[in-house]
This record gives C-alpha cells, structure tokens and sequence, in this order.
C-alpha cells in the first residue's frame, strides 16, 4: 500500500465519521421531538485488492441505519384526542395541501407517521403538529360498521344530534313484602322522549293490591302499577298492570319460580283506570321462565301520534328487575330510557379500537370514525420525509391496513404521545467514539504527510 494509498484511506475514515457526528447531530437534535426515530451508522470495509501476501485496502464508507420500527417511550397526555400506538404500526395521514394556514388535505398521497399529537383545527379536522391530516376508516353511526375499503381525512362536522324517540325504559326496583292496605309510596319518575326530543314525565305508581271490599284486605304478593305520562293538551294517558310475585310454590311452564320474583304481569287498565288521552291497549308477552316480563305501552307524543314505549321490568323468575322482598319502601335500583333531547357538540374522544366518537350534550355518543393502523414488512426501510413522516419504498415491502389489535398491529392509547426513541446516554458514548475516531485518521493523515514530505526531501 503506497502512502497516498494511505491518505485516501484515512479521508474515507474522516468522512466516514463525519457522516456518524451527523446521524447523532441529528437525534440529539430531535430527542424532544415527538415521535422521532432516530438514526444510527453502520460501517462498512471497502477492499480495493487483497490476497494471501497481499492487501490494498481501501477505506470505510457510513449507512444510515433507520431505526423507524423502534418504539420510543410513551407519556400520558391531557388532550383526548393525542394518541399513541401501543406494539406495531403507523398512522395513515394526509399532507396539508399548501404551507402556512391550509385549507385542507391532500388525499393524492398517503404518508405514515407515529407522531399522534392530533388536535382539531379550525376546519375540524383532526391535524398533528407537523400539520398531517390523520385518515381512518368512515363508520356508519348507527350500526357501528365500518367502511374499511377506502380512507378519508378524519373531519368532525356533524356538531348536532337529532332527538331520540324513547322506545325503552328499563326499572330494576324492589317493593316492600308485607305492605299495608292503602299503603302510599311516591311515585317512581323519568322523563321520556317523543320523536322532536319533547320530554314528558312517565310516572309508575305501586300499590298493595286489595280484594275490593270494605274494609279492604291485602291480596298477598300482589301489586298494582299505575304508568302514566303527561299527554297531549295536559291530559294524562293511564294504564295499570297488575304484578304477581311467587310465594315459592308458583311454577311456570312446570318449574317453580324463586320466592319474591315475578310470575305474572296482567294488563288490568280497562278494569281499573281507562286510558284517557291514548288509543290501543299493552302489549305483554306470555310468562316464560327467564323471559323478559315487558309491557309495551302506546303514548301519545306532542305531534299526536302513537309512541310505543316498552317498559322493561326484567324477567319472569329473575332478580335483576322487580322483586317483592323484605323493606319498608319502594326502592329503586335503577331506572333508564333510551332517549334523548336535541344535543349539541361537547367533545370527541377516541378508544383503544380506534373508534372517534362525537359526545353530545344531550348525553348521546356516536361514532362516526375508526382509525386504523398500517404495518409494513420492512419499516426500517421507509423513507423518511420531514415533519416525522415516512414514505413507502419497494424495500419497505406494501402497507398492510388494518384495524388496531388484530392481525399483529398493535393498540391505540388515546390520552397519551410517543416520544423520541433516542437514548441521549448513548448518543453521548457515540459522540465521543466517533470524536475519537475521527481525531486518530486525522493523525494518520498528519503521520503521511510527514512520511511524503520527508521522502521529498531525499529526492531533493
């Protein structure tokens, strides 16, 4: 190996660790940055000829390494809408359609990122701080089904909630075994909902049931419930059932029916109370042993029309609904509807399946988006574009699109960020390696230059 030989070796290794200095320039640059993956060097020998008695070699040259399929360290968040991602996986986004203040995303090209500092701009689209648009999955609110053939920007526009018609009441409570004749307990109340979200009062009132006689007498186990609504024109629609609940030795369909459940639920209104404003009589479904002990009542709404309400007392032999146990009052466990008054926008917030939901302030949920998670066979090979986004490569291998916990992606965090997968501790230690490096070919260049120049001076 001649001298100049060993010049040109020594300015390889020069910038062999130039290249290195940079690469940790570069994360130490980036450790706070969110979601930035940093890169490490890899050298490489080139050998120029080399044999048994002889060898010419012919210096180094750097490689990045990317290290894009490293997970930083993650940290909670109080923005509902951060996300970051649990295992493997990227987030799909959109590239802003011009610098500075957008005026949306460019759907043309689609980039990948695990920066999921997202937030609403003003457009209501949900944007990270490097200005990337994240995309999911359109999902039908109703169903909960989502579109998985395509990706669109994730825009939060639907900021009101129609009313919900109450089809349900559900009332879990237990009346007091032994009551008195002419026993008076308030009544049980909640406010359901007609089809332009007009709330109305729906009042069940529970009584021992009597023989009729003078004086009355308590007929055990037996209960009337007096449901009524406010209707039209403050008129009141009534109905009455009567409840049977089983002593121990009531059986239906042959099996006995646990003491204090119920066993019978008759509909008794044209007996007692007429329907006043309404039209139609309930509906109640044969006693079955676990079946649902339901009475579905027709009410009137505002607009006139027919409402049917289902009220749910659990079920025929079960415990879960109306009892008849020891007490000294009627006491409620529960009592829900499933309507709802017109609401307007109050939030977004976003699961571990990756479902963003619209959160009204009538109390509806609704989701609208799912985000998904793209995973590549190589991500060390993405290209890395600025703003912590990476591109696909035909090295990188296609992205593999899917929704978040199945087939190996990993899980969304929301509440929370991914930092910098960069170790400061080491980028220190191989700062001071390459410095050392870089110093020891300076002085082989030094050394040559004396050896030249010395040989020079014979010549002379």
């Amino acid at each position: 190996m001649s001298l100049f030989g060993a010049l040109t070796t020594a300015d390889a290794g020069l910038t062999a660790q130039q290249a290195a200095i940079s690469n940790i320039s570069q994360n130490v640059a980036n450790s706070q940055t969110i979601g930035y993956k940093g890169i490490g060097t890899s050298f490489q020998e080139i050998v120029t000829n080399s044999s048994q008695n002889f060898n010419a070699p012919g210096g180094v040259i750097a490689t990045p390494v990317y290290q894009n399929n490293i997970a930083g360290t993650l940290a909670s968040s109080q923005t509902a809408t951060n996300l970051a991602i649990s295992n493997a996986g990227f987030f799909a986004v959109a590239a802003p359609t011009s610098s500075g203040i957008t005026t949306g995303p460019n759907t043309t090209s689609t980039y990948y990122t695990r920066r999921g500092d997202f937030q609403l701009d003003q457009n209501d689209y949900l944007v990270n701080g490097a200005g990337y648009y994240l995309q999911g999955y359109a999902v039908n609110p109703q169903t909960n089904v989502a579109n998985t053939s395509s990706l669109v920007p994730i825009q939060v526009s639907q900021l009101i909630n129609s009313p919900v018609a109450t089809a349900n009441v559900k009332l879990a409570a237990n009346l007091p075994a032994g009551a008195a004749v002419n026993s008076t307990f308030s009544p049980t109340t909640i406010n359901v909902y007609d089809a332009l979200g007009v709330a109305h009062t729906l009042s069940v009132t529970f009584a021992p049931a009597n023989n009729g006689a003078s004086p009355p007498v308590v007929i055990p186990n037996q209960w009337t419930a007096n449901v009524s609504a406010a209707g039209v024109q403050g008129q009141t629609g009534s109905y009455q059932l009567l409840l049977k609940f089983s002593d121990g030795t009531n059986t239906i369909s042959g099996q006995t029916v646990p003491a204090g459940t119920l066993y019978s639920v008759t509909d008794t209104s044209n007996i007692a109370i007429p329907p006043e404003s309404v039209t139609g009589a309930m509906t109640i479904p044969t006693a079955a042993s676990g079946g649902a002990a339901t009475a579905t009542i027709p009410f009137k709404s505002a607009t006139g029309v027919t409402q049917n309400i289902a009220l749910n007392l659990g079920t025929y032999g079960g415990s879960a609904g109306l009892t008849q146990y020891s007490g000294t009052s009627v006491s409620v466990q529960s009592l829900t509807q499933d309507g709802a008054a017109q609401g307007t926008f109050s939030n977004v917030s976003i699961d571990n399946n990756g479902f963003v939901s619209v959160n009204y302030s009538n109390g509806q949920s609704l989701k609208y988006f799912q985000v998904p998670l793209a995973q590549f066979n190589a991500a060390q090979n993405l290209q890395a574009l600025s703003g912590e986004t990476y591109q696909q490569t035909s090295t990188s291998g296609q992205a593999q699109v899917g929704v978040p916990g199945q087939n190996g992606a990993g899980t969304i965090s929301p509440s929370a960020i991914e930092q910098s997968n960069v170790d400061i501790a080491s980028q220190f230690t191989n700062l001071i390696v390459a410095q050392e490096a870089y110093t020891a070919n300076t002085k082989v260049v030094s050394t040559t230059n004396q050896l030249l120049t010395s040989l020079l001076q014979i010549v002379a």
